[in-house]
């Protein structure tokens, strides 16, 4: 999970290692798994050949896809993170800062970065995504789950152990609360808060950028632009 970026533009790196402006731990987010994000990644991009991945982080989705064949072009902010990366094409940018003549037949944006509390930076992200897919191409969008119940627990995503702490959803539909990230007998802790974007709340952040839903499905959503929608 990826928390709202801090207002610090600099990393900091402490005796466990580096952690990113938006307070995400390198060395946890190389370790997390693939799946089960990938095979519902891969079911959406079927068919397609060039995927931009917006905050690839650690390349967990991005070098997967491209040693499945796609042409994946990989953006992220930390060049840390970035240098985990193998397969796909790194490039070091915020996305908010993302700019090409190039176009894509897939945006992907996960890691729940849509759920940004800072309205003005979710439209900016949206804004980067969909300005740099082709006109009959889709954006792929991961979300907190809107009917999902925020409450502590622990849960293990292959050799990392993912804590969630301290939930607060008093306000409501903003979620604060820290992850607790454990592995290789190292911890870090990301606290974060976010906004829990329900259909409604999707379709209107979509339809600011001429965006238009073909599927919401829980955390996931895929939208494509608004003069092709089907």
């Amino acid at each position: 999970m990826r928390a709202a970026p801090a207002a610090r533009a600099w990393k900091w790196c402490d005796r466990r290692g580096v952690v990113t402006p938006d307070g995400s731990p390198v060395e946890a987010y190389a370790a997390l798994p693939a799946e089960p994000d990938l095979s519902v990644v891969l079911q959406h991009v079927r068919g397609r050949k060039k995927i931009l991945d917006l905050g690839a982080g650690a390349g967990r989705i991005a070098d997967p896809l491209a040693g499945a064949g796609y042409d994946v072009l990989a953006v992220d902010e930390s060049a840390e993170m970035l240098g985990h990366i193998s397969r796909a094409t790194p490039l070091q940018s915020r996305i908010e800062d993302f700019r090409s003549e190039e176009r894509f037949d897939a945006v992907l944006l996960l890691s729940h970065l849509v759920n940004t509390a800072f309205d003005a930076h979710r439209q900016a992200l949206l804004g980067t995504a969909a300005s740099h897919v082709v006109a009959d191409g889709i954006v792929v969008l991961q979300r907190l789950d809107p009917g999902r119940d925020f409450r502590p627990g622990r849960s293990m995503l292959g050799s990392v152990e993912v804590c969630l702490l301290d939930v607060d959803d008093s306000q409501w539909p903003v979620v604060s609360a820290t992850t607790r990230y454990s592995v290789s007998g190292q911890s870090w802790d990301q606290p974060w808060q976010m906004t829990v974007l329900d259909d409604e709340a999707t379709t209107r952040a979509l339809q600011d950028h001429n965006l238009h839903a073909l599927r919401m499905d829980g955390a996931w959503v895929v939208a494509t632009p608004a003069s092709d929608a089907r």
